[in-house]
C-alpha cells in the first residue's frame, strides 16, 4: 500500500474478481475511516432517528417481583420522538389475568453498537443503516394494573431504569429492552411497602399508523 497526497490506494490481482471498490465518503481528520462524522460516540438525550409514526405492535416479557416470575404478553400503541417515548399496552399474563402497561420514559444516553464493534467498517461492509442501530440508557415511570383471581389484583406505580437495544429501522423486532425500578401497590394487595422489579421484554412491530 502507497501513500499519494491525502488519500490510500492499493493494488489487487484480478483473481479477486473486484471491478470496482471506488465510493464517495465523508470522513473526519480524527478518523480517516468511513464514518459519520455528525454522529458521536456518546450522546446525550438525542441520538438516531426514531420512527415518529404510532406504531401498533407486540410486546412478550417477562416481570420477576415478589420472588416470582410472570410471563406475559400484550397488544399496544407506541410513540417516540428523540428524547421520549410513551406507550401503551394491554394483555395477558401466563395465568390468563388481565394485565396493561402505560409507561413514560425519557432517552438518557445513546450509543451506536457500531462503535463497539472492533472491526473496521472496510472488512465489515454492509448494505443494512447500522448507524440507526444503538444501546440506549433511559429512565421512566409505569402506570401498571393486573386482574385476575382473587388475591392477585394490584394497581401499581413504579420508576425504573433500563437499557434497550434499539433498532430504528428495524421491520419486526425494533427494541429489546432490560429494566429495573421500585414500585408501589396502591390496593396494598401486592404489598405494604415498595418492592423491586426487574422486567424483560421485547417489542414486535406489526406495522405503523399515520394519525
Amino acid at each position: 500500500m502507497r501513500w499519494n497526497r491525502n488519500f490510500y490506494f492499493t493494488k489487487f490481482s484480478a483473481a479477486y474478481g473486484i471491478a470496482n471498490i471506488v465510493r464517495v465518503m465523508e470522513c473526519c481528520e480524527s478518523n480517516p475511516e468511513p464514518s459519520a462524522c455528525e454522529y458521536p460516540f456518546l450522546n446525550m438525550l438525542s441520538c438516531g432517528r426514531p420512527d415518529e409514526t404510532y406504531l401498533l405492535n407486540v410486546e412478550v416479557g417477562s416481570i420477576y417481583q415478589q420472588v416470582e416470575v410472570f410471563p406475559y404478553a400484550a397488544l399496544g400503541i407506541s410513540k417516540e420522538n428523540e428524547i421520549v417515548r410513551g406507550s401503551f399496552h394491554v394483555g395477558s399474563d401466563l395465568f390468563l389475568s388481565l394485565v396493561s402497561f402505560s409507561r413514560l420514559q425519557v432517552h438518557v444516553l445513546s450509543v451506536p453498537l457500531t462503535s463497539l464493534i472492533p472491526v473496521s467498517r472496510w472488512e465489515n461492509p454492509t448494505k443494512d443503516k447500522i448507524l440507526n442501530t444503538y444501546a440506549r440508557i433511559y429512565v421512566g415511570t409505569e402506570f401498571k394494573s393486573k386482574h385476575g383471581k382473587k388475591g392477585e389484583n394490584y394497581l401499581e406505580q413504579n420508576i425504573h431504569v433500563g437499557l434497550a437495544a434499539v433498532n430504528t429501522d428495524a421491520r419486526f423486532i425494533p427494541r429489546i429492552f432490560l429494566q429495573y425500578g421500585y414500585g408501589y401497590d396502591f390496593t396494598k394487595n401486592v404489598s405494604t411497602k415498595p418492592y423491586p422489579i426487574v422486567q424483560f421484554g421485547m417489542n414486535f412491530r406489526l406495522f405503523s399508523l399515520h394519525l
